[in-house]
Parts: structure tokens; C-alpha cells; sequence
């Protein structure tokens, strides 16, 4: 008796090791290539080729877009001219060009000081009034055709990747376990990464203690002054300082200046003489080299952008918009800890 049940619990025991069973295999529809029957899935490819392909995919959805509007405006105006009974150019005549107002001497005054045209130019900046005046009554036009007619646009935009981006021995602010992780790539010198940096430093201090930011420098060609201050700010990295360089730099309301640059190195304790050699020197060319070779990795092109974790969210679209990821993922990594 005693040996029966001795081995009916060391089947027991056996049945409780048993290996879990195999994962299902992925979808067909992420399988891009196998090897020896291990799959590549579309989420394996390096995250450049990934930014590339969405890239494509919106410059496709931008083409079909515009040519969506295109053939809506076409027969929204076929069909009003219709009702009319007249062609589409003699609509357009009475409800676009007869109805756009000349631009007065006080406007075009002012839009060449704006300008800073010389006098000479003032027949061209009025007809540049009059132009814009014509597209914007016609948009009005459109507009209010379309109000009053159903139209429906079934394309659906291009979702941006979600991706991981390496932001190892990246300087970075907030604390190392907060829920949401940004990272910001930025050009030193582009007024549109500055706007970014400051919509970036407004959402800190919206959520506290809830959001890391991270930094990585994007190099134009023949931009000396952002070469200089990629190179102060990882000098100022290695005394701690870094956030010292992007604040006085990237938040300030201005543009800034050579002599500018030279009294922030001074404020992080760099000579601006030494700095200014480490324009020229190899050392300092490889690590912003190899600084570049992270950003093009991430597929990185055109600054400002900022991966909210691991999701592409375009720089320049406004603290409105940022703020609203930010949320997203807020309550996405509140679910995931339900």
C-alpha cells in the first residue's frame, strides 16, 4: 500500500515539473524571414529602417490626402455649379474674385515692415496680399460647401513606431524609475528645438516625479556654434553640469550668440579658449561622430523629435499634443501595474 502511493506521488511530482507548454508562434503577418525555422519578425528590424518605412508610408498618405481633397473640392463644385446653372469658373468668379477684398495702403505698410521690403518692392508685396486674400476666400468657400454636404475620408494616417531607444550614458533628468521616458532629440542652433526644449521643461513640471528626460545633441553640417555647444555640453556632462549648458541655451527667449556660448562655458567652469580648439580637435570630432551615429540609429533625420517610450512624437507639434501622449502613457503604465 505504502509503495503504491509512494509512486503515485512521485507521478504527482513529475506531472508538476512538467515544462509549461511552447508559446504560441507569432502571427504570419509579422513574420518576415525565417532561419532553420526561427522567424524575423517586422519588429526586429533596426529602428532607422522602421522610422524609414513609416516615413514612407506618410509621405503615401500625405499624396493621397491631397489628392482626396483634390477630387472632393471638384465635385463639390460640379455639383453647386449644377444647381446654379453655370460652369465651375464662372462659380468661382462670383463667389471667389468678385468677392475678394483689395488690400488697403495701410496693409500693405505694414506687411512691408514686417517684410523689411524696400519701396520698390511694393507692387510685389501687394499682390502677394491679394493672392493670399483670393486662397483664403476660396478656402472659405470650400469650407462652407463642405458644410453642407457629407463628406466622409475613410484613409486612416500611418500609426508611428513604437520602439526602444538607447539613451545609455545619455544626460538625463527625473527620477530613474518614473513610469514615462523622453527622449529628446535636439539641434542647439534650430529655434523649433528650442520651442521643444521649452515645451519638453513645461510637461516636467506638469507631472513631477512622473517623467524622465533625456537628451541626445543632433549635429548640423557646417553649424560651428551647435558643434560648440554639443561639445560644451558633454564637457559639462562630465562635471555634472550638462542641464546648466541646455537650460541656458535651449530656454532662453533668444537666439543666442558666439559670446553668448563663451559665457555659459564659463558659467559650468570650461575656458572658452579651450572649448573653442576643441572644434578642431580628432578626439573631440570622433565622440561627436560617434554622437551622431546614435541619433541616425534611432532614425533620427530631421530634429526636433522625442520618443515618449519609444513612441515617435514629432517636436514640433505643440505642447498641447505632447502633453496628451504623455497622459496616454501615464495611464498605460497605470494598467499595466493593475
Amino acid at each position: 500500500m505504502r509503495g503504491r502511493m509512494f509512486w503515485s506521488l512521485l507521478l504527482l511530482a513529475g506531472c508538476a515539473e512538467k515544462a509549461p507548454p511552447a508559446a504560441p508562434p507569432p502571427p504570419d503577418d509579422r513574420v518576415i524571414a525565417t532561419v532553420d525555422g526561427q522567424p524575423i519578425l517586422q519588429e526586429d528590424v533596426s529602428p532607422a529602417t522602421r522610422m524609414e518605412i513609416f516615413r514612407r508610408e506618410l509621405d503615401v498618405y500625405t499624396l493621397l490626402t491631397t489628392e482626396v481633397e483634390r477630387m472632393v473640392d471638384e465635385r463639390l463644385l460640379a455639383a453647386e455649379a449644377a444647381r446654379r446653372g453655370r460652369d465651375v469658373e464662372a462659380l468661382l468668379a462670383a463667389e471667389v474674385d468678385e468677392k475678394v477684398v483689395p488690400p488697403t495702403a495701410a496693409e500693405v505698410d505694414a506687411a512691408m515692415v514686417e517684410q523689411g521690403a524696400p519701396e520698390a518692392a511694393r507692387p510685389r508685396v501687394e499682390l502677394y496680399l491679394a493672392e493670399r486674400a483670393r486662397i483664403q476666400r476660396r478656402l472659405d468657400f470650400m469650407a462652407s460647401l463642405r458644410g453642407a454636404t457629407k463628406v466622409e475620408v475613410k484613409l486612416v494616417a500611418p500609426e508611428p513606431p513604437r520602439m526602444p531607444v538607447d539613451i545609455t550614458g545619455a544626460p538625463s533628468r527625473g527620477p530613474a524609475s518614473a513610469p514615462v521616458v523622453l527622449v529628446a532629440f535636439l539641434d542647439w542652433r534650430s529655434p523649433m528645438s528650442a520651442k521643444c526644449a521649452q515645451n519638453l521643461a513645461r510637461v516636467m513640471e506638469a507631472h513631477p516625479g512622473q517623467l524622465r528626460l533625456a537628451h541626445r545633441s543632433v549635429l548640423r553640417g557646417g553649424d560651428e556654434l551647435g558643434l560648440g555647444a554639443a561639445i560644451l555640453a558633454e564637457m559639462a556632462d562630465e562635471k555634472g553640469l550638462f542641464w546648466t549648458v541646455h537650460d541656458a541655451l535651449l530656454l532662453r527667449p533668444t537666439a543666442w550668440s558666439q559670446a553668448d556660448l563663451h559665457d555659459v562655458a564659463r558659467q559650468v567652469q570650461v575656458e572658452p579658449e579651450r572649448l573653442d580648439a576643441a572644434r578642431q580637435d580628432p578626439t573631440w570630432l570622433m565622440r561627436m561622430k560617434k554622437a551622431m551615429g546614435r541619433v541616425q540609429e534611432a532614425g533620427v533625420t530631421a530634429p526636433p523629435v522625442v520618443y515618449v517610450n519609444g513612441r515617435w512624437f514629432g517636436g514640433t507639434f505643440g505642447y498641447e499634443q505632447l502633453d496628451r501622449v504623455v497622459q496616454e502613457e501615464l495611464q498605460r503604465a497605470q494598467g499595466a501595474q493593475r
